[in-house]
């Protein structure tokens, strides 16, 4: 269950550090990446090991285009087409990657609040039940699935994105709700300690 958050994690790191890369370089970024992600997949959801080694070899092909490339841009949009040829079984698993990634950092943040206010709602606590048994049912489902081709295999993967979706929804508005209430206790053991301090200078 790590590997998925630690994979999304990688993923949102090298946004950050191509931000202010050449067209070229991001596609070169994101081509390694996507390498590394095929190897990672490959084990974590050996159903789609054929695809995804598939899709790399599509890839492989358009990247040894590039290479022949002199002019920068043109290299550019063929790493284009490399990154695009990867095919739809690791664009569906990078999505549920991120998703899953997202749901439990969100989580985490809701853990720290509530380990600060010691208050836990009845929501929270159904909120807990139904996060673990939603992404252990995407993570069983996937990890264990055998599609017979890849567009059945991208399918399934999706249909669980789209329930990890509406809790992520749900998830984010009880993190917004509990925010501000951290920021009004905030504000209330601030004007409580001023109060106090002017009351004894008085």
């Amino acid at each position: 269950m790590k590997l998925w958050g630690y994979l999304s994690f990688i993923g949102l790191l090298l946004l950050v550090v191509v931000g202010c890369k050449s067209a070229l370089e991001r596609q070169d970024d994101a081509y390694n990446h996507n390498r590394e992600l095929v190897a990672e997949f490959s084990q974590s959801a050996p159903g789609f090991k054929e695809f995804l080694e598939a899709g790399e070899k599509k890839a492989a092909a358009f990247y040894l285009e590039a290479d022949k490339l002199d002019d920068e841009e043109a290299r550019a949009a063929k790493m284009k087409e490399a990154n695009n040829a990867f095919g739809p079984a690791l664009a569906a698993l990078r999505q549920y990657s991120s998703l899953d990634y997202e749901i439990k950092h969100k989580m985490e943040r809701l853990d720290k609040i509530y380990a600060t206010s010691h208050r836990v709602s009845s929501e929270k606590r159904t909120l807990w039940t139904e996060t673990d048994r939603i992404l252990e049912d995407a993570h069983k489902t996937i990890s264990t699935l055998k599609p017979k081709n890849e567009g059945e295999g991208a399918a399934e993967v999706l249909r669980q994105v789209s329930r990890m979706q509406t809790l992520e929804t749900r998830v984010s508005s009880v993190l917004e709700r509990a925010e501000r209430e951290q920021r009004k206790d905030r504000e209330r053991r601030r004007k409580s300690k001023e109060k106090k301090k002017s009351s004894q200078t008085s």
